[in-house]
């Protein structure tokens, strides 16, 4: 399925509607061009939850998390192959925690499933096409119309 975002209001409204519908413990894999707004969408859906931590990239530290209630972020561009330290793996094993992972497919073997991905794509500064794939996780029609 296929979503088109055309404003930052908009991208933080779809947030808020997907995060209501996610069950903590699973995984919600991110995939997109640096910029993309994959974090700037963990923003979104931290705030929607009523985090009040600031929320930003996990680049270098590879893992941040915030909370209650818990969310896992985890940037797994420098994971490659599967090779990660023991708090990435309990984070993703965290069935209590709603887990964000950045650049997942670096780590796909690692991922359990079913998961929900979604792919950005950059369409200019504050517009984004967003391909979601999710197995049945999702009710759609909320995520569009609530």
């Amino acid at each position: 399925m296929i979503i088109h975002l055309q404003s930052l209001s908009q991208t933080e409204a779809f947030a808020k509607r997907f995060i209501k519908q996610v069950a903590p413990g699973t995984i919600i894999a991110l995939e997109g061009d640096l910029g993309a707004g994959k974090t700037t969408f963990v923003k979104y859906c931290a705030k929607a939850l009523g985090i009040r931590e600031i929320v930003d990239s996990p680049t270098f530290t590879l893992l941040k998390t915030y909370g209650p209630p818990s969310l896992h972020h985890i940037d797994a561009y420098r994971l490659e192959g599967g090779h990660y330290a023991g708090d990435i793996e309990d984070a993703l094993e965290d069935q209590e925690a709603y887990i964000f992972v950045e650049w997942a497919s670096y780590i796909s073997e690692a991922l359990p499933t079913p998961m929900i991905e979604l792919h950005f794509k950059h369409i200019n500064e504050n517009e984004r096409e967003l391909t979601l794939i999710q197995e049945g996780l999702l009710d759609v029609e909320k995520l569009l119309n609530d």
